[in-house]
């Protein structure tokens, strides 16, 4: 009767031990990290020309810009990244210029989603504090 308490107690012991592993390393803030660092890396390769295009295509779809808007649009970013060569973030005076391109509820539609990315940012951060918290002894990268 004892040997067969001591083996279930071994098994359970190993069962929790095995849970634990599993559970810290399983998480998605890693694979975020990579993606961000995958995408800067992407646009540093790119052209200022290349970079232009792409945030006019991403503006144009979250607003639906005129083709006269999508022009002046694509010169402003195009001037922001030749200065920047490729960086990632806009500054503010970039979208002041946008602003002034955009009709009031396109400027609307895009504050909504720029709130939404911020926030979406903050619970991503939230979600690896958390993740830091459970797993003190293994590391995350964060950016």
């Amino acid at each position: 009767m004892k040997k067969l308490l001591f083996a279930g107690g071994i098994i359970i012991a190993g069962l929790g031990a095995a849970y634990a592993q599993n559970k810290l390393t399983v998480t998605k803030a890693p694979e975020t990290v990579q993606q961000k660092e995958r995408i800067a890396q992407s646009e540093r390769k790119m052209d200022p020309k290349m970079i232009a295009d792409q945030k006019t295509q991403r503006l144009e779809k979250a607003v639906s810009l005129t083709a006269d808007q999508k022009a002046k649009v694509h010169a402003i970013y195009l001037e922001e990244a030749t200065k920047m060569q490729g960086r990632a973030v806009l500054n503010k005076a970039t979208n002041e210029k946008i602003k002034t391109v955009l009709t009031a509820d396109q400027i609307q539609e895009l504050e909504a989603a720029s709130t939404e990315h911020k926030n979406s940012r903050k619970q991503k951060v939230e979600t690896r504090k958390d993740f830091q918290k459970d797993a003190p002894g293994k590391k995350v990268m964060a950016k």
